[in-house]
């Protein structure tokens, strides 16, 4: 994100300095952090993406904790430069599955149930279109996993078994 948004975000975050965050070389930490308390010390942040759909991104998708030091790693970093966009990486996407409509040119997101649990609709914010159904694409999509994994394993076995019968000659 431009250095100028996260600006903003650094002081939401910090909170006038209330949770003792700094910067230094690049990385920001907090020192007002607990794994207990993580999510009532620090706001979840609200991304608009556009004017109908905002995504809402917990502080534990966000922060991540360093017991060791007891500090807290701000995931998300500001670029310097002339950057006018955003890129919504690991910190915004491990929360979410990605549904690629090809037919009608658009991408989807969704809540991962495997790390936030059932659907999450106060994550994922859209009043005015309709739901789409991605379970379908969901299960096309671990299908296509498994069928790539099932080659993978076969080609291994034949590649195995060719260098056994040149190995024996």
């Amino acid at each position: 994100m431009p250095q100028s948004d996260f600006k903003q975000v650094f002081n939401l975050i910090n909170r006038k300095n209330e949770n003792m965050c700094e910067e230094s070389g690049g990385v920001v930490h907090c020192y007002r952090c607990s794994r207990e308390t993580l999510e009532q010390d620090y706001l979840p942040l609200l991304i608009t993406l556009n004017l109908e759909t905002s995504i809402r991104v917990l502080p534990r998708y966000y922060l991540e904790y360093d017991s060791k030091r007891q500090r807290c790693m701000v995931l998300i970093k500001g670029i310097a430069g002339d950057l006018d966009h955003w890129v919504l990486g690991d910190t915004l996407l491990k929360t979410f599955y990605l549904v690629f409509d090809l037919t009608n040119s658009r991408v989807g997101l969704t809540t991962n149930e495997l790390t936030l649990g059932p659907l999450h609709e106060d994550l994922l914010y859209n009043p005015e279109a309709s739901r789409m159904d991605f379970k379908p694409y969901i299960l096309i999509g671990l299908f296509v996993v498994l069928a790539l994994v099932t080659v993978a394993c076969l080609i291994k076995l034949l590649l195995r078994a060719k260098n056994s019968e040149e190995e024996s000659q």
